[in-house]
């Protein structure tokens, strides 16, 4: 066989494995694998509408426009534990945000950036879909 050939052949194939590879990611962060997933880590996983780190989506800017447009928002608990007065908190807590658009998961990414700097929560993106919590349950969602 032809060296050129090879070689093409060869580059081919890498450049497939690459998007290949890379679409994986993106389909392991579809809401039905990431609710499936959390599901049966033990999860309470409900839809929301607002969160700490998506507040004031919905209200128009300076200009009059929407600040961010987002789709799906997922909440998630695990063990909850209820205090001497009756306050329940969470072990484990995840905020799973689908945004419509690259630049509303800007938005919300720079409001969960601020939000994580003060809580030591995590916080990951992953093109337009924002995952905040503690480490564990972020980890569980991205599926690593």
């Amino acid at each position: 066989m032809n060296k050129k050939l090879l070689v093409v052949l060869i580059s081919v194939f890498l450049i497939v494995m690459l998007l290949t590879m890379t679409s994986c990611i993106g389909s392991t962060l579809v809401e039905k694998n990431v609710k499936s997933r959390l599901k049966d880590e033990g999860y309470t996983v409900k839809n929301i509408t607002n969160c700490a780190i998506t507040d004031g989506w919905n209200e128009p800017d300076e200009n009059g426009n929407q600040v961010a447009h987002i789709g799906t928002m997922l909440y998630g608990t695990l063990n909850p534990i209820t205090d001497d007065e009756g306050n329940v908190t969470y072990e484990h807590e995840i905020w799973i945000i689908y945004a419509q658009d690259k630049d509303s998961a800007a938005w919300v990414e720079k409001n969960g950036k601020a939000k994580a700097k003060e809580t030591g929560k995590t916080l990951y993106r992953h093109e337009k879909i924002i995952i905040y919590g503690d480490l564990e349950s972020v980890r569980i969602a991205r599926g690593y």
